[in-house]
């Protein structure tokens, strides 16, 4: 196979909308011969031999994740992906706010949301955790979103203590992380 770099003339950074990719992908695996690219404007045109695909760009510039990645992390947390989105999934009747608290503790998470209306859930989670213990409030739909776009049985959590954002990870894809920052919890 040839590398995707070696018929490349230019190298031009762009933005494409996620869903454009995945379908883009699906169409490729379908697709005999190699495929073709060439830069219009503010699109992009994507030829192979049974399709030509035109795609709208997305105008800017990506922001610049790389300094919100953390270097290292106080506390690791290593819990069963699905266990963690059904607890969430649990907890929303008591999201007035959206938000639900994340708090480690010994050997398990413990996940709480609260309801005005409704009252206070909590749902423990086994999980093994290295580190001291935190307590941040995330949005639960960016954390299920995360979740969900994940494979494999184990999501890893680094942890640390203030404002700085959770670095979610799958032991099984190495090149897939997700960012979270916490919500301020007052």
């Amino acid at each position: 196979k040839k590398s995707i770099k070696e018929g490349l003339k230019e190298v031009k950074e762009i933005l494409i909308p996620a869903a454009v990719v995945e379908e883009t992908i699906k169409l490729l695996a379908e697709a005999e011969g190699g495929l073709k690219i060439y830069f219009l404007d503010s699109q992009l045109l994507l030829e192979t031999k049974s399709f030509t695909e035109f795609v709208r760009l997305i105008e800017g510039q990506f922001p610049s994740y790389q300094g919100l990645i953390p270097e290292a992390v106080e506390t690791e947390v290593l819990v069963e992906r699905e266990e963690l989105i059904n607890g969430l999934r649990r907890l929303q009747v008591f999201l007035d706010a959206g938000t639900v608290e994340f708090e480690t503790l010994e050997d398990k998470v413990r996940l709480t949301a609260f309801s005005q209306t409704v009252g206070k859930g909590q749902v423990e989670i086994k999980a093994e955790i290295v580190g001291p213990r935190v307590a941040l409030r995330f949005n639960s739909s960016y954390l299920q979103d995360g979740l969900r776009a994940m494979k494999g049985e184990k999501v890893k959590v680094g942890l640390q203590s203030g404002e700085r954002p959770a670095l979610f990870s799958s032991p099984e894809e190495e090149n897939f992380f997700y960012l979270v920052m916490p919500v301020r919890m007052t």
